[in-house]
């Protein structure tokens, strides 16, 4: 009977070879078929058994496919300069380095480019086996193919400034901020078009102005350890911005420990800020964490995040923090 189904075996193997490619023996000595074809790590594993080599390689994929370096990336350049353990399950940061031959970014064929050797710096965020942010010299945005705008610079309005009298007519777009001591917003920008940064100023509502017509208008939502264990109710296109009290100098930090639907809630990134009550910084002063996310389509999920040290293996957190998102 055993050779019967090795026999059986073998001649599928023979068979399957002419399409595929050839045979290897499986642990039980059974030929199996094998080819050209490598399943991606999604393919066959389950999200929380996703490696750093693994996640490695799919961000080296994502940067070698990536139009900057397809158009005129020095392969014998390209190194991997920084990995960093992100403080959630499977996640990591891979720092990238290059050289290319010529500056800019993307496809630019038909451009006129100067022809010089640019070296870059790729950050490419890998979550669960899936590339969820790629950022090119603090400046390309290597996923929507598109400079990252800078950041405006901030004008505070003063006394003089509000004790003008009149203002010149002359349309100069201001972007004028409200002070979140007089105004409570719910959407966002907190913030109103003014035809230049006088008009703005003379506006009591407005704390300051910056260059250019405000940006769309869109929706923040502010979350802190006040709304532990409770449930929020957000539109779709929503950042949810989670800010809780951590303190580096302890070893302690928060971690996401679950997020029970990634397709209605995807994490955006995560950053420390030290506190900035006092000046110079006093050491050992705790600060914050704040957390990003983003409310992508109708649905419902929760977070659990858990404030640990890391190498604590085993120990109960010092504190958790649960929210439920209905996203609709």
């Amino acid at each position: 009977m055993f050779r019967s189904k090795l026999f059986i075996a073998a001649a599928l193997c023979l068979m399957g070879a002419v399409l595929i490619g050839g045979c290897t023996e499986s642990k039980d000595n059974t030929p199996v078929p094998t080819g050209t074809f490598t399943p991606s790590p999604s393919a066959t594993l389950s999200p929380t058994a996703i490696t750093e080599e693994q996640s490695r390689k799919i961000a080296e994929d994502f940067l070698r496919k990536e139009p900057t370096f397809v158009f005129d990336g020095m392969e014998e350049t390209l190194v991997l300069a920084e990995t960093i353990v992100l403080r959630c399950p499977s996640c990591w940061e891979f720092i990238f380095e290059f050289d290319s031959r010529h500056a800019g970014y993307g496809d630019r064929t038909d451009q006129m480019v100067a022809q010089v050797i640019t070296h870059h710096r790729a950050v490419i965020t890998v979550v669960r086996g899936e590339v969820t942010r790629a950022i090119m010299d603090k400046q390309w945005d290597m996923m929507e193919q598109k400079l990252i705008p800078v950041e405006a610079e901030t004008h505070y309005c003063t006394d003089e400034d509000r004790k003008a009298e009149a203002c010149i007519e002359v349309y100069r777009p201001v972007c004028g901020w409200f002070d979140p001591d007089q105004i409570q917003c719910f959407a966002y920008p907190c913030a109103a078009t003014y035809s230049n940064e006088c008009e703005a100023c003379r506006d009591p509502r407005v704390l300051y102005w910056t260059e250019g017509e405000c940006p769309p208008v869109g929706y923040r939502k502010a979350v802190d350890e006040s709304f532990n264990g409770q449930t929020i109710t957000v539109p779709p296109g929503t950042l949810v911005i989670v800010t809780l009290e951590s303190n580096a100098t302890t070893g302690f930090s928060w971690a996401l420990s679950e997020n029970t639907d990634e397709a209605v809630l995807q994490l955006e990134g995560s950053e420390y800020r030290a506190s900035e009550l006092t000046d110079p910084p006093v050491l050992g002063a705790g600060g914050h964490e704040v957390w990003t996310f983003k409310a992508l389509k109708d649905g419902e999920s929760t977070l659990s995040m858990a404030y640990e040290r890391p190498w604590e293996k085993g120990q109960a957190p010092a504190k958790t923090f649960t929210l439920t998102v209905m996203v609709q």
